[in-house]
Order: C-alpha cells, then sequence, then structure tokens
C-alpha cells in the first residue's frame, strides 16, 4: 500500500502568494517577489531572486524557506531539509517557537508544513512525528490526519488507528478522506485484506459523492486490494479510471500497475502501450515525484525486457536501479523490502542471461565460445553473491515466512512470477515447510492464497527428489490458479512437464510442455529445462549445419517422440507435439553456410523463448507513432527502454 499524500505545491503556494502580504508582518518586496514565482510555477527565477536576497541576507526566512520549495520540488530532498530547518532557525532564533500575533507566524506555520512534507519523504518519521506535535501546539487545526502515517511506519498500529478513527467522527471531509486512506493501509499492514478491501470502497464510494473529483491515490489503492482478491477486472477498471485523470504532486501512478498486472498475465502489447504511458505519467509529475519512483518504473521495464527475450538489456538495467534505489518515504513498504525483492529479480535475469549464453555456445565460433563460458562463469558467481545477499536480507529482517506468500505485508518486494526462486535462494526444504504451514492453517485463513502456496511448495518437492509428490501438489495448482495468472501457470505447467518425466510419464511430460511454450515460452528458458524434441534437416548445407547446431542447444534433447524441430534450407520451424506451429524462422541465406545457419539458430532461440504477441488482445496503435506488427513490437523494444 502507498501513502499518496499530495503536495499541491502549485496549487497551495499559488494560493498562499495572494496574502503572501502578511498584514500582520510585511515583508520585502523582493522576498514577496521571490514567494510568488513560487506559485506561478517559475522554480528557476525563485532560486535564483532568493539566492540574491540570501547573498545579503542570509537569515531571510522568505528566502530561505523558497530555496526549501524549490529543492523539494526538484526532489533534492537533503538540500531543501537543510534550507527548511535554517528558515525555522532563522524564525525561533528572534521570536522563539510560540510566535506572537505580531511575527511572522504564518510564515512559520508554512516552513514547518515544508519539514512535515520532507521529513515523511526522506522516511524519517520520528522526526515527522515531532514536527507534528509542535504544529499542533502552536497552531489550530491539529493535524491529526497526518500522524497515522507515520505511526504505522513505526509500527504503532494500534496508536495511529485510534487518532484516524477520532478524524472520522469529527475531523473535516478531506480529513475524514485522508483517515480512511491510511486506515485502509493499517488493515493492509496488519495482513487483512478483506478489511482493506472493505475499507478503501468505502473511501472511495466517500470520495465520489464529495464535489471534488476523486483522488488517483484512492481509486489505485481500491484496484490494488481488488486485484489482490484475485478481483482482476475490478481493478483493472479502477486503474483505467485512475490513469484517466492526471494529477499532479501524487505518489501514484496507475499506469505502473497497470504495467505490472499485464506482464503478469501475458498482455505484452498492452504492457508495452502501459510502460510507454506510464513513463511520460511521471514526466508530467512534479521533478521530485518523478525521482522517487525512478528505480521501481525501471524495474518493470526490466521485467518486459525479459518476457521478450532481452535479458542482458534488463541486466544492466537491473544494475542501474540497484544503484539508485528508490526513497520509500512515500510508501508503506520498508527499504529492505525492496532492496531484497531487487536481488532476487536481478538474480533471476541473471540466471536467463547465463541460459541464453550457453545456448550461443552451441552455434557461435571458437573465439566467441570462450568468451561466452567466462561470461557464464561470471554470472553464475554474481547469481550466488546476490543470492546470498537477498537471503540475508529476507531472514534478518524477519521477512522469511511472509515471503513465501504472494499477499503478505510483510514480505519482500518481488515481482510475483518471480517469488517462486526464493526455493533456490533460501532452500527448498525452508520454503515448503513455510508453504505447508499457511496451507495446514486452521480455520483456512490463507484459503485464499492456497493456489501460489502450491507452486511454492509443488516447486520445493520437485527440487527435492518428491517427484510423485510434486506432480500432484502441482496438478492442483495448475487446476486452481485463476486463468488471468498467465505467467505463474506457466510455471506450474513447466514444473509438471519436469515431474512427469521423472516419474516415467513422457506423454504427460510433453503435454505440460505445450501448455507451458504456449502460455509462456520464455519459463523453459528461465528454469533451465530442455524440450524432448526430434530435430529433421531437410537436406542442403545450411540446413545440416543449422540441425547439428540445435542438436547442441541446451533447449532441446533428443527424443523420438515429442516437438518437431524441421530444418529446411534457411527456416526453422518448431511444431508442438498435436501439429501446433509454436515458431518459424526464415532468414536470407549469406555467402558462408556456416554463418547463415549460426544467424538463423539464433534468431530461433530469440523467436521460440520469448513472449508471443498476439495482436487480438489489443489494438496496438503504435509505438513512437509507426505502426508495429507483433515481432517488430520485440524489434523496437530495445529503443522504447533507452529512453528516460
Amino acid at each position: 500500500m502507498r501513502q499518496f499524500l499530495c503536495l499541491l505545491i502549485l496549487i497551495s503556494f499559488a494560493a498562499a502568494a495572494l496574502d503572501g502580504q502578511d498584514k500582520e508582518y510585511p515583508v520585502a518586496k523582493p522576498e514577496q517577489e521571490a514567494f510568488s514565482l513560487l506559485g506561478e510555477g517559475r522554480f528557476v527565477k525563485a532560486r535564483e531572486t532568493a539566492q540574491s536576497i540570501l547573498s545579503l541576507s542570509p537569515d531571510s526566512f522568505v528566502a530561505l524557506l523558497v530555496m526549501g520549495t524549490v529543492y523539494e520540488v526538484e526532489g533534492s530532498l537533503p538540500r531543501a531539509h537543510y534550507y527548511f530547518e535554517k528558515a525555522r532557525g532563522a524564525i525561533e532564533r528572534r521570536w522563539g517557537r510560540r510566535i506572537p500575533d505580531s511575527g511572522p507566524w504564518r510564515w512559520h506555520y508554512r516552513v514547518l508544513w515544508g519539514l512535515i512534507r520532507i521529513t515523511g519523504e526522506m522516511d524519517r518519521r520520528e522526526e515527522q512525528l515531532g514536527i507534528l506535535k509542535l504544529h499542533d501546539e502552536l497552531y489550530q487545526p491539529a493535524a491529526t490526519a497526518s500522524y497515522g502515517w507515520p505511526l504505522m511506519k513505526l509500527g504503532r498500529v494500534g496508536e495511529g488507528r485510534r487518532m484516524m478513527e477520532s478524524v472520522l467522527k469529527t475531523g473535516t471531509p478531506e480529513a475524514r478522506l485522508d483517515a480512511l486512506n491510511t486506515l485502509g493501509a493499517m488493515a493492509h499492514e496488519q495482513d487483512d485484506l478483506q478489511k482493506a478491501y472493505g475499507v478503501f470502497r468505502r473511501l472511495v464510494d466517500e470520495a465520489r459523492s464529495g464535489k471534488e473529483p476523486i483522488r488517483v491515490a484512492f481509486l489505485r489503492n481500491l484496484a490494488a486490494t481488488a486485484i489482490g482478491l484475485q478481483k482482476y477486472e475490478e481493478g483493472e477498471r479502477l486503474l483505467l479510471e485512475a490513469a484517466g485523470s492526471f494529477e499532479t504532486g501524487t505518489f501514484s501512478n496507475p499506469w505502473r500497475d497497470l504495467t505490472r498486472l499485464y506482464i503478469s498475465q501475458g498482455r505484452i502489447p498492452e504492457a508495452l502501450s502501459a510502460v510507454r504511458e506510464m513513463q511520460s505519467w511521471s514526466h508530467r509529475n512534479l521533478p521530485g515525484l518523478d525521482q522517487q519512483s525512478w528505480a521501481e518504473r525501471q524495474s518493470l521495464c526490466a521485467a518486459l525486457l525479459d518476457a521478450c527475450g532481452l535479458a542482458d538489456e534488463a541486466v544492466n538495467l537491473m544494475l542501474r536501479v540497484m544503484n539508485r534505489p528508490d526513497r520509500r518515504g512515500g510508501t508503506s513498504i520498508h527499504t529492505d523490502q525492496s532492496e531484497a525483492g531487487n536481488l532476487v529479480f536481478y538474480r533471476h535475469l541473471l540466471k536467463v542471461r547465463r541460459e541464453q549464453l550457453a545456448e550461443e555456445m552451441s552455434w557461435c565460433s571458437w573465439k566467441e565460445w570462450f568468451a561466452k563460458g567466462l561470461g557464464r562463469m561470471a554470472d553464475s558467481v554474481e547469481i550466488w553473491t546476490s543470492g546470498s545477499r537477498a537471503a540475508a536480507l529476507t531472514v534478518a529482517n524477519g521477512r522469511l515466512a511472509g515471503s513465501v506468500r504472494f499477499a503478505a505485508p510483510d514480505s519482500i518486494d518481488v515481482l510475483d512470477w518471480v517469488r517462486p526462486e526464493l526455493n533456490e535462494i533460501l532452500g527448498a526444504g525452508v520454503v515448503g515447510a513455510e508453504a505447508e504451514k499457511f496451507l495446514r492453517y486452521p480455520g483456512g485463513k490463507y484459503a485464499a492464497e492456497k493456489p501460489p502456496l502450491l507452486l511454492m511448495l509443488g516447486e520445493s518437492q520437485l527440487r527435492r527428489g518428491l517427484a510423485g509428490q510434486a506432480r500432484r501438489t502441482l496438478e492442483s495448482c495448475a487446476a486452481a490458479l485463476p486463468r488471468p495468472e498467465v505467467l505463474l501457470r506457466a510455471r506450474a505447467e513447466a514444473l509438471l512437464a519436469r515431474a512427469c518425466e521423472r516419474q516415467g510419464d513422457p506423454g504427460a511430460a510433453l503435454n505440460h510442455y505445450q501448455q507451458a511454450m504456449q502460455r509462456d515460452p520464455g519459463i523453459i528458458r528461465s528454469l533451465g529445462l530442455a524440450l524432448p524434441a526430434r530435430i529433421r534437416s531437410g537436406g542442403g548445407e545450411v540446413a545440416d549445419i543449422a540441425a547439428s547446431m540445435l542438436r547442441e542447444s541446451p533447449r532441446f534433447r533428443t527424443a523420438d517422440a515429442g516437438f518437431v524441430i524441421s530444418v529446411a534450407g534457411p527456416e526453422i520451424r518448431l511444431s508442438a507435439p498435436d501439429g501446433a506451429v509454436l515458431c518459424s524462422v526464415r532468414m536470407a541465406a549469406q555467402k558462408d553456410a556456416r554463418e547463415t545457419a549460426r544467424r538463423l539458430c539464433a534468431e530461433f532461440h530469440r523467436k521460440a523463448f520469448a513472449a508471443k504477441v498476439d495482436l487480438a488482445q489489443t489494438d496496438i496503435a503504435s509505438i513512437e507513432g509507426s505502426n508495429l506488427t507483433g515481432d517488430s513490437i520485440r524489434d523496437k523494444i530495445q529503443d522504447l527502454f533507452q529512453k528516460k
């Protein structure tokens, strides 16, 4: 859950600028001008004016306030905090904390609210509470509704809930909405998703009945809980409604949630469109808020790159994400949750890239073969390192049990379709034991989470060599997983195929492999599996060389019955056991037959194990102004994510 506190800096300062000439305490004309420039959104000019004032009067609290606000808008929070504190000190040294009516009490009031905002964004919750208490000692009305979030982040949920309930009884309509939003987040943090959904539903209904447009955050929070309760259509509808009304000053970006939803459901064309809208939304927001969510947005871009078979680009992007993490001030998620989740996802991408390198080694030259082998070794070291760090963060912060679940508030913040890899990171025995504990919990408390828990347990059993148990568990999982959860269903099918093979049932395994390939072909590479296949050459030098290279690929193993790979001239076709064509690639012949075969194999692997784009899913008008086909979407995606 996120706290979408609206800064509304432009609006609030535009209004404040009108009474900037406080009758009780007049300020100099240059100071009035600097403050008025904030309300006009002319931040560069406001800063220049404030700096010129400070060069002559270092204790000008108006100029210091202007500097703090400009840095807040820009996202330079430590600098903003510094200037707000200097402004506060300049006022309190002369007039004390309790400013007389003849003093600049309105400026002091504004400075305190600047500090309240900044300490919240910086996740300095104890300091934020201290400033809130000072505010309530000096000014009315009390800011009771603003206490809930810092109290929740500090683990003082009971205290925070009591304060929010008091706001519901006596607060203004706007304060009531803020209190309901916080109460919904608290319910989620206390692991009661159904209650959170009820509170957010009440919040949205109450907000709709008011005169003001409903805030994006309210719709987004209700949508998130709806999706958590498997109300996918309702959640998507609410997110699209929120996305239709841009709002300045909110931490919320509904396109970010839609991107994640579409990827999890294998709706790649819609995910591509949502990514563009997600970036556009953030860039239209205040610069500081744009920066607050940069890492999360880029990690979703990396997830989409991964789905489209571009693991190397995804790895490089995630490296940047981990070197520049988001602040967690605007969210209920803690820093360690994000850090551990990023490490798990980074490790996943490294594994996929390592598998791609193994594929490339089956057709590359000898010189390239050694270089790619060294690359695989380097990735293996980094996989171990990142996994160890993720495990340490998870265990040290008491998040092991919660991370096995898909809806726990104390879980690490990891993409759901990557979560089962915790079996490798934390240990299959540990994960399996935790999953069984939740599945057997008395009263069916976690009944709604049964399908993904079965997936965690089934993968644990398979890794521990319990093929029979794993097969039964995964069959139950595949039958129970909601249809929209395409990536999780594909993983369950792929694991089922492996369990069937270990039980000596190749016929059933082939059926499950085909189901996995049709839902998410990338899962075969992600899990390091090899499809049983018959590789046939139609004759000719290129076909014979390509067929020989394919037999060396780690994605296939020779079998009497299974998938069929037909190589005829510069063309490769992959057919499922039932005859359905899963992938077909054709290339223009090169002068050198071996080079033609290499390029053909590379293109075949790129297309065979990447997301299939079904244009019937959505009307994809264009990306960057040009109509694209399904294949060219994958060709253009690299350019799309290089934009900042």
